[in-house]
């Protein structure tokens, strides 16, 4: 009876059956024991979607994208896109921003509340973009969504018209990171490096010193106040309006002493080093 048992214990098939029970025991564990046990995974099910790289099999996309304002721009750079932009009249536009956007944009008015922006010199993508964002509910300001919405997508172009063609302001100046003390300087690094062990692209390779990505605006010399604010809304949650969350991505891996020191670097009252 003994060399019975022995034998049927060495039989092929009895060998593959324990090699199945062992592979089936590893995989419940791995795919779906361990994954609840972590309290990422609420049910069975997600547990297999979420070690199998599916998600938690809910096609829905979690908080916070889960709203339409959340889900980024509605512009699309196309070449369309691009024509249509190159007939705004800066002419119109002048005026129109006249009696719209220099009661709160104009030097003065910047003077007395620093969160709100320079427009001049921006690009026509940058203005035009920002304001349909506005108008569509992507961007959230209650006063610029207001005005947002009286305007037709021939004032918006006009205006961008207008903006693209005025100069920037004197006395804005752009670092280099081309010396000791620039390589040296984890701001620096930040604007011309990056950090890609936190998923942070360097800045300037979107916003170079003047504006070199569709769409993205020059941030050197901004009010420091107001690139905080943006940096904290974009890390936050309560700005979502960058496609492909192009800005969320970096900015919610920049702590608070992060954002201050790069919204100073830009601002106008930096001291930027040059070689």
């Amino acid at each position: 009876m003994k060399l019975g048992q022995e034998g049927e214990a060495k039989r092929p098939e009895t060998v593959f059956l324990r090699i199945g029970l062992v592979c089936v025991f590893a995989l419940v564990t791995g795919v779906v024991v361990l994954p609840m046990a972590s309290q990422h995974q609420a049910t069975w099910w997600s547990s297999i979607c979420g070690a199998l790289g599916l998600g938690v099999g809910n096609p829905t996309p979690p908080p916070p994208f889960t709203a339409p304002s959340q889900l980024g721009s509605l512009v699309s750079w196309t070449r369309q896109t691009d024509g249509l932009l190159r007939g705004g009249d800066a002419s119109r536009g002048q005026a129109l921003a006249a009696a719209t956007c220099t009661a709160c944009h104009a030097a003065a008015a910047r003077a007395v509340d620093a969160s709100v922006p320079y427009l001049d010199g921006f690009s026509r993508r940058t203005i035009y973009k920002e304001l349909v964002d506005y108008r569509s509910g992507r961007r959230v300001a209650p006063i610029m969504n207001n005005v947002a919405r009286t305007l037709s997508d021939d004032r918006m172009r006009d205006l961008a018209a207008y903006y693209a063609h005025e100069q920037r302001e004197a006395g804005l100046r752009h670092s280099t990171a081309d010396t000791d003390a620039g390589r040296a300087d984890p701001i620096v690094k930040l604007v011309y490096q990056g950090d890609p062990s936190r998923d942070i692209a360097p800045c300037a390779s979107c916003h170079g010193p003047d504006g070199v990505v569709a769409g993205a605006p020059v941030l050197f010399g901004q009010s420091e106040t107001y690139l905080s604010a943006q940096l904290h809304a974009f890390r936050d949650g309560t700005r979502h309006n960058d496609t492909l969350a192009q800005m969320r991505t970096p900015a919610h891996a920049l702590d608070d002493r992060e954002i201050h020191e790069l919204a100073a670097y830009l601002g106008p009252s930096a001291s930027l080093s040059t070689p």
